[in-house]
């Protein structure tokens, strides 16, 4: 995809803009979009631009000789899209801004050496495919080396490339250089689309990237066969269309808000991680986007939570407000992005747990107390409450004896106890798949119910302990 020039926006008024993005909804097919666009450039705008995204939507992008009300100019814009035949429907109509460049799969102006360098150590590359759009299809393909990624990112910022030269050899810089420094310069070329292709194919060769014959050829020696020269044809990217004015082009405008609105803000990050992210994905892309427009871990945490109650649906995340209100599960990965030492915190009482803290089926507890608060033995089969001391269900009769009367406890033999070690005991009841507790003073070892027929359960009324309000 052609991927037309951008720049950080600056000295624009408060509420101006010169660079206006239309979303439209229903009708106007691109065409007429574009007629319409050109003749914005014709009336004096510096660009335009039609995007065509897989998803089916529509954006008109529109670079203005000069700064004005972004009131005024939206108003002027829809009302004048909204005339032309079709009776087409503008969904919104904004300054342009990061979010949107990303959206468009523009890049991102506001990016730093420090965002590809995160991207890069976590090979993210999706996010390095959004950094440097025009370098997409190399990133996918395991073209593109690490170490030439941060040149690319000034090349897209708008930095100048070094001349280049065709010889007998290959691609070269100009006055002769070596050959390890014109790598960088042979990916520039190979991103910015600087191939000028053969109109006839060599039967002998091979394609760079799918290995297909009969590829086209450029004089720097890339290889591309008609398939890897369009990779937009099955509609995975959008689809660009731009132009700029012929005796005064203008690159787009982007605006970065000091302070985004939350609407904005939670858009942006629906955008990046979808509908239905839990709290940690989300407060990781938060970090990334907006950590640094906000100091202190307090004030952080805090803006996360309430822009996470603002973006996931109707459920318990809406009433979160504060930490406090995060279950202890939630809590404890929530810290970590922080925090990457912070423990676990205890399922019952909230309250972070120690070195030697008990798990019950991978859950964390701080004590052998908060592990067996509110816990009930249940039969498996029909979910009725039942009697550790016998060994099966009263309701629904299964695992009791077959002969009438109560059946016996699940006892040991005095003498057995006396014999067996506490690491043999509990050995045998893990075999044994028995609920069980050791009495050190006594020497005792006491069986509950098997685990074949029951199962232990919370009470369904029982209310955790991090839930209930404490007073200070």
């Amino acid at each position: 995809m052609s991927v037309p020039p951008c720049e950080l926006a600056h000295g624009l008024r408060p509420h101006s803009a010169d660079t206006m993005v239309l979303k439209m909804e229903v009708g106007g097919s691109s065409g007429l979009l574009w007629d319409w666009a050109a003749s914005e450039v014709v009336r004096g705008a510096g660009a335009c631009a039609v995007v065509d995204t897989p998803l089916g939507d529509t954006y008109v992008v529109v670079r203005l000789d000069k700064a004005g009300s972004v009131v005024s100019l939206a108003a002027r814009m829809k009302a004048s899209v909204e005339q032309l035949p079709g009776n087409p429907k503008v969904t919104w109509v904004c300054p342009l801004n990061r979010r949107h460049q990303r959206l468009l799969c523009w890049g991102d102006v506001g990016a730093t050496d420090a965002d590809l360098a995160q991207a890069v150590a976590a090979q993210d590359v999706e996010e390095m495919a959004a950094l440097l759009p025009r370098c997409a299809d190399m990133l996918r393909h395991g073209q593109l080396e690490w170490r030439h990624m941060p040149a690319l990112l000034s090349v897209s910022h708008g930095a100048p490339v070094a001349s280049l030269a065709i010889e007998d050899h290959g691609l070269a810089l100009e006055g002769g250089a070596d050959a390890e420094d014109t790598i960088p310069q042979r990916v520039a070329h190979d991103a910015l689309d600087g191939h000028t292709w053969s109109e006839r194919t060599n039967r002998k060769t091979q394609c760079d990237r799918c290995s297909a014959w009969d590829p086209h050829e450029c004089d720097c020696g890339a290889r591309r066969c008609a398939r890897c020269m369009a990779p937009d044809a099955k509609g995975s990217k959008p689809t660009c269309r731009w132009q700029q004015h012929p005796t005064r082009p203008l690159p787009f405008s982007v605006q970065d808000h000091l302070r985004w609105a939350d609407h904005e803000k939670v858009a942006w990050i629906r955008q990046e991680i979808g509908e239905n992210a839990d709290l940690y994905d989300f407060a990781r892309k938060w970090m990334d986007l907006f950590a640094g427009k906000l100091r202190g871990v307090v004030a952080q945490k805090a803006a996360c939570i309430k822009l996470y109650a603002e973006y996931c649906p109707p459920a318990e995340g809406r009433a979160w407000r504060c930490e406090s209100d995060l279950p202890p599960d939630v809590l404890a990965p929530f810290e970590r992005i922080w925090n990457p030492e912070a423990p676990d915190r205890c399922c019952e009482c909230g309250k972070p747990v120690g070195a030697q803290h008990i798990r019950r089926l991978g859950t964390p507890f701080c004590s052998q107390r908060c592990a067996t608060v509110g816990a009930v033995m249940v039969c498996k089969q029909c979910g009725t409450q039942v009697n550790p001391a016998w060994t099966g269900c009263s309701s629904c009769k299964w695992g009791l004896w077959e002969h009438s009367g109560p059946p016996p406890p699940l006892k040991m033999s005095e003498e057995l106890i006396v014999e067996m070690t506490e690491e043999q005991l509990q050995q045998r009841a893990r075999a044994m798949n028995f609920w069980w507790w050791w009495d050190r003073d006594v020497k005792r070892c006491c069986y509950w119910m098997m685990i074949l027929y029951c199962k232990v359960s919370k009470q369904s009324d029982h209310v955790p302990a991090w839930k209930r309000r404490r007073r200070s």
